[in-house]
């Protein structure tokens, strides 16, 4: 490592924030699950209707508990802003490195009040080519929704987000002198 770079930052998961959106995930799944149960008896909305309710809110919340666990059990951190960029080892699917020489600057947004800082890349077509399968699609949505593949919050991580938004800055402008 080069003596003038600025040292590793490695920001842990939140494993109390995690279990939180388990405990989420569970009420969900539960809520779903009981709309099928009563989905032929209700008489609010068509059967059909209430069932592919159900079935979306079981996969969709079952998915995010299954997240979840993988995630409450891990050792990896959340994010880990090295002299080679920023890495995402808490992305679904295999690490995502994004390079500092690609990286162009930051935006923040919110969404759903839920702040989200968009990192501004200059080869989308390179890093989407990286990926493969339904990773690569979600960063395709992700890109068509927003201008850039790749977005951070810090809804699992150990820092609140304007930490997060500074310290990200803060190792850029290092990195980029």
């Amino acid at each position: 490592m080069d003596a003038t770079a600025p040292p590793r930052v490695v920001i842990a998961l939140s494993k109390r924030k995690i279990l939180l959106l388990l405990l989420l995930c569970g009420v969900f799944v539960a809520v779903s699950s009981w709309l099928w149960s009563i989905a032929e008896t209700q008489t609010r909305y068509e059967p059909l209707l209430a069932k592919g309710v159900s079935l979306l809110g079981v996969v969709f919340f079952g998915i995010g508990g299954v997240v979840a666990v993988r995630k409450l059990v891990s050792q990896e951190p959340g994010l880990v802003l090295d002299e080679q960029g920023i890495w995402l080892p808490g992305s679904i699917g295999a690490p995502s490195l994004i390079p500092w020489q690609h990286v162009q600057g930051f935006e923040v947004m919110e969404l759903h009040r839920t702040k989200v800082l968009l990192v501004l890349v200059n080869n989308t077509a390179e890093l989407l080519a990286q990926q493969r399968g339904w990773k690569q699609q979600l960063l395709r949505m992700n890109l068509q929704q927003y201008g850039t593949p790749y977005s951070i919050t810090s809804n699992t991580l150990k820092i609140g987000f304007d930490e997060l938004v500074q310290t990200v800055t803060e190792r850029f402008r290092a990195v980029k002198g």
